[in-house]
């Protein structure tokens, strides 16, 4: 298919919200003169947007706006580069109700503007962060569930009804960092218990973390959940 909008047009033809459809990228999609939409089924239980196994380290797909969800998306192995906004170089993912999972994603150096900046939900999905070093500009609103590992950063606020530190045995120690204000009905450790212990970092200027509320309870599936 020459386009997302095309392989999505075929798929909603096929009206079978039962299946699970795979995107694979075998080139770059469009350019920084040329960016393109990335236009997402309604009709599938779910998408993933991935690249081919021997193909570039990371296919990168030149975006000209945000990405809104209707079904449950992975994007693995995809690098984003968010151009021609008229607010800037940022990009936004409405999740609406729907799950998604960014796995070994980069956004773009080719500006130092270029950024994701927030995922907004509705209280019902989750939203997972599997990419090392990724950064966020903004907050992430309105989730069920946030499962960050690898040194994800987020720079905005954070509001889930839980957040899981899931670092692995290969992962680094911090999990995430948030630059703003944490809102969260759990904080939840699952690390692997042979892993490095799980860190939750916040910028601070003082010794006393103030800008984290935790409304109901710690749960520690593994080792020790630091925050620091």
């Amino acid at each position: 298919y020459p386009t997302f909008a095309a392989a999505t047009t075929d798929v909603n033809a096929l009206k079978d919200k039962t299946q699970k459809y795979i995107y694979v990228l075998t080139k770059q999609n469009g350019t920084m003169a040329t960016p393109v939409a990335v236009s997402l089924p309604s009709q599938a239980e779910s998408v993933t947007v991935t690249r081919l196994a021997n193909g570039n380290e990371n296919e990168t797909i030149y975006l000209s706006g945000n990405i809104s969800l209707s079904c449950d998306t992975t994007f693995e192995n995809i690098e984003f580069a968010p151009v021609n906004r008229g607010a800037g170089t940022a990009f936004s993912i409405s999740a609406s109700g729907y799950d998604v999972a960014l796995e070994d994603i980069t956004v773009s150096d080719e500006s130092d503007t270029m950024t994701l900046k927030d995922i907004s939900g509705n209280g019902k999905q989750t939203i997972k962060l599997v990419s090392s070093e990724l950064e966020m500009s903004g907050a992430i609103t309105n989730a069920a569930r946030v499962e960050a590992s690898e040194d994800i950063t987020i720079k905005g606020n954070v509001k889930t009804t839980t957040l899981a530190l899931m670092n692995d045995e290969s992962g680094d120690e911090v999990a995430c960092a948030i630059g703003g204000t944490a809102t969260v009905d759990y904080l939840e450790n699952k690390d692997d218990e042979d892993s490095a212990k799980n860190t939750l970092v916040f910028a601070r200027n003082s010794s006393n973390v103030t800008n984290l509320t935790i409304n109901k309870d710690i749960i520690n599936d593994g080792d020790t959940v630091l925050i620091r």
